[in-house]
């Protein structure tokens, strides 16, 4: 039997899956266009699922609470709405189709290539420096835009930026479903500083969240910012130093009470691993350290974060670690200085350009990239723990398969 939404995109087979939703590869019914639909489990009357412990914004009931500009929203809506005010300039994918059909609410968009996640993964988990210069550049027009849009995305990430199809040389952002408008909608003012009075980490992803996020400070421009420069210095090491930090399933036989949870428990591990860093690195003069050459660094040792690297990335990260919670980024001076170190390492043409030539274009020789329905996925199911834990909380609503019949 077919599954048809918006009366003419079907349901075909799975491609991706995590707490922030199902994502199936979908066909037009008459033109044959391939497309991703995504599929999340409606709630009932006003009842959000954003309303989690993952947000501590949500929860405080201070004066000065952040107002939530879009109350009662799912995450998949939510992402919807983001996706109709950000649509129509490159790098953001376009939405096809939102709403509600039956017990789901979908959203259908163009599908898309591979993620840099995945990438990464075909390319052993490393960049070269031009690619990731390259890659620097386009992510950094893509913050400026949301940005410029009064949107912070939250949870940049690799499995967030995806290749385009038609033009492999475009970055996409993806994955809205943690966004947050920082302005106020009725006044256009910044959205206030708070902070959880305990501390709790906010949302996105651990491993490259920001430390102000760890601390429970609520985001800005400066934190998307502050996560690019980990997934980029993790592009050229290898892997971040907290890569495979984890806490266990179960308490330590000393753990003083019986309240337990590994995601907090991992977030504030990650958060003593990224303080340790800052530390070495401010302790850390840029006349002490050695000539970059690009090599295997130590994916253990965090005070080894941006040892063999080129000065450019520690510029990066002091400069986003540095602006203050309302303060706009020079996003302009950041590409002029990933261009300045594509040229100082030749990786430009006598026209000052690119050759156009990413490190997955080729592997061993041959093109990495063979075209293919199935293989491109939006991150191949790496989602935040946030979203992984609104999963298990929602466990009893019932799975996709089980409930198919009920809205055809």
């Amino acid at each position: 039997m077919d599954y048809k939404f918006g009366g003419k995109y079907l349901l075909e087979q799975e491609i991706a899956n995590g707490g922030c939703g199902t994502v199936f590869l979908g066909t037009h019914h008459i033109a044959g266009k391939q497309v991703a639909i995504k599929l999340e489990p409606a709630t009932e009357g006003r009842k959000s699922v954003r309303r989690s412990k993952s947000q501590p914004e949500l929860h405080t009931k201070t004066k000065k609470q952040t107002i939530d500009p879009y109350p009662g929203l799912s995450p998949l809506t939510l992402e919807s709405q983001i996706y109709k005010r950000l649509m129509g300039a490159p790098g953001v994918p376009f939405l096809l189709h939102s709403g509600k059909q039956g017990p789901y609410n979908v959203l259908v968009m163009d599908l898309l290539g591979p993620s840099l996640e995945d990438l990464s993964r075909r390319c052993g988990r490393r960049f070269s420096l031009k690619t990731t210069c390259m890659l620097a550049v386009q992510c950094l027009d893509r913050l400026e835009y949301i940005h410029s849009r009064g949107v912070l995305h939250r949870d940049i990430k690799p499995a967030n930026f995806v290749m385009s199809r038609t033009t492999p040389s475009i970055v996409n952002i993806i994955d809205f479903g943690l966004a947050k408008r920082y302005r106020q909608p009725l006044n256009g003012e910044h959205i206030p500083y708070s902070q959880h009075p305990d501390a709790l980490h906010g949302v996105g992803t651990s491993l490259y969240a920001s430390l102000n996020t760890h601390f429970g400070v609520e985001s800005g421009r400066r934190d998307d910012l502050e996560s690019l420069a980990y997934m980029l210095i993790g592009f050229v090491r290898g892997g971040l130093p907290w890569r495979k930090v984890r806490a266990t399933v179960d308490p330590p036989p000393n753990w003083p009470s019986k309240d337990w949870n590994p995601i907090t428990q991992t977030w504030n591990l990650i958060r003593e691993e990224k303080v340790k860093a800052e530390s070495a690195l401010l302790s850390t003069s840029s006349k002490d350290r050695k000539q970059h050459t690009h090599g295997p660094t130590s994916s253990s040792n965090p005070t080894t974060l941006l040892t063999g690297l080129p000065e450019e990335f520690g510029v990066l990260y002091r400069y986003a670690r540095t602006l203050q919670f309302t303060d706009l980024p020079d996003y302009e001076g950041l590409r002029q200085l990933f261009r300045g170190l594509a040229e100082r390492e030749g990786f430009l043409d006598a026209d000052g350009e690119y050759d156009g030539v990413w490190d997955w274009d080729t592997v061993d020789g041959k093109p990495s990239l063979a075209p293919g329905p199935v293989a491109i996925v939006h991150g191949q199911g790496r989602f935040c723990e946030a979203c992984n834990k609104r999963a298990a909380e929602a466990a009893g609503v019932g799975s996709l398969g089980k409930r198919r019949k009920e809205w055809v």
